[in-house]
């Protein structure tokens, strides 16, 4: 209840100026019931989700020579207890207007403003993704729905816990064994479990991703895009580089063509790119974590190790021999790196329908470590009345390679969903889908329904 305080605050404050000729409340309103199967984290659920529902607040005021002064308040609201689905609105964001919080000039020239928002590569993706959000889409930038852990299972190092046992038996007898490999599994399913709750929401491969949106931020937009050549460039200053937010200096563009058509023959093509480059490994990161899991392994191999009897040198030199320098390194050095996004798409308007492709490409290179690339593409149809809406997609993330080596942690997703339209404003919303994660054979099936209401 709260967080509507500093909404109502701000509409009554500037309800009052009558210098802003402009001002509208408005935004997107969505939730759904959505069976979705959720495998380890508990089976098939039945399940109320937001996804991407937020309130704005924008303003105008008319300058000399045609100018406009404008700003832009989006402030996210999650309309569940908790979502599961899509994570958007369940996000840490800091204060007020934690979607998006522009002020800028608008002319003849273009927009320049100020502020925080969605970058131009993440609004590409919800220019050619006609799903209906709930589902997570099928675009080929998206988050996914069934969480994917970084798996360290316990069970894969018993046959390097047994041959230890052995060496300590022989050495100190039996009971040492048992109770020295006690310590080492009771480490092993410490650390597994610090792991899985780390990496809850998407594992390293797609932290690694450009986030959607980012604060500090300078943009400027030109053009029009529904008429002609379109462009924006958004930049993230140095501002950013504080403790707990691994991202200093961050640029996101994109440029664009629509043929100005309305009507079988319209075509749309746009290129955005995304850039970041990191300076150093932030407190609060997957990296960081798992360091610290690292730690309290190391800490208590030692004292399982003690506790079964065995002297201290030993010990220590046990624990120094396994946890080197080497195998923090990866984890706690600081680093630069950068990470580089590209995606292409297009569509074009037949007389049965619209037709989205879109292609992606994502690289991260690090001081020390090997490049990680992932290729991703995506495909989609939809067609409608003014009565009724319907698409089918097809997406397909890739897998991340490092060093050339797949790590299977690509999706594929089949999606059909359909829209009925009460109104101008409030529509029925409908999808069923199919996923595949990690390359497995079975896929997951889900299915949406929900109602979406913009004002």
């Amino acid at each position: 209840m709260h967080r509507f305080k500093p909404m109502a605050a701000a509409m009554a404050l500037l309800s009052a100026q009558s210098a802003w000729a402009q001002l509208s409340l408005y935004g997107d309103l969505r939730i759904g019931l959505a069976s979705i199967d959720f495998e380890s984290r508990g089976g098939r659920m039945l399940l109320v989700d937001t996804a991407s529902a937020y309130i704005g607040l924008r303003g105008v005021e008319a300058l000399d020579e045609g100018r406009q002064l404008f700003f832009d308040l989006q402030q996210y609201v999650c309309l569940d207890g908790g979502q599961k689905v899509a994570t958007d609105c369940a996000a840490p964001r800091d204060g007020f207007a934690n979607r998006a919080g522009w002020l800028g000039l608008r002319g003849q020239w273009g927009e320049l403003r100020l502020g925080r928002g969605h970058t131009p590569y993440e609004e590409l993706t919800d220019r050619y993704d006609p799903s209906t959000g709930l589902g997570t889409g099928v675009a080929v930038r998206n988050e996914t729905v069934l969480p994917r852990y970084a798996r360290l299972e316990p069970a894969h190092a018993a046959p390097l816990v047994a041959a230890f046992g052995a060496a300590v038996a022989a050495q100190y007898g039996q009971p040492a064994a048992e109770q020295a490999m006690a310590g080492v599994n009771a480490a092993l399913q410490a650390t597994a479990s610090g792991v899985r709750t780390a990496t809850m929401l998407p594992a390293l491969a797609r932290m690694l991703e450009a986030p959607i949106q980012f604060d500090n931020a300078v943009r400027y937009d030109w053009g029009q895009l529904e008429q002609g050549w379109h462009g924006a460039a958004m930049l993230g200053l140095d501002e950013n580089q504080t403790e707990g937010q691994a991202q200093t200096r961050r640029f996101s563009g994109n440029l664009g063509y629509h043929n100005g058509l309305q009507r079988p023959g319209q075509l749309r093509i746009d290129l955005a790119y995304d850039y970041t480059r990191h300076r150093h490994i932030a407190a609060n990161s997957l990296r960081g974590q798992i360091a610290a899991g690292l730690q309290a392994t190391e800490q208590q191999l030692e004292a399982g190790l003690l506790a079964s009897g065995m002297p201290a040198p030993l010990a220590g030199g046990i624990r120094r021999a396994l946890f080197t320098p080497t195998v923090y390194y990866p984890y706690v050095a600081a680093a630069r790196s950068r990470t580089d996004n590209l995606m292409l798409a297009t569509s074009y308007v037949l007389p049965f329908g619209r037709i989205n492709l879109m292609a992606g490409h994502y690289r991260y290179l690090s001081e020390g470590e090997a490049t990680a690339r992932r290729r991703s593409w995506s495909a989609s149809w939809e067609a409608g009345t003014s009565q009724w809406g319907a698409f089918i997609g097809y997406r397909d993330t890739g897998s991340l390679k490092v060093a050339g080596v797949n790590q299977h942690d690509g999706d594929h997703k089949l999606a059909i969903g359909y829209e009925r339209y009460l109104s101008r404003r409030t529509k029925l919303i409908s999808e069923a889908f199919a996923l595949r994660l990690e390359d497995r054979i079975k896929p997951s099936r889900g299915y949406v329904l929900g109602v979406s209401h913009r004002f």
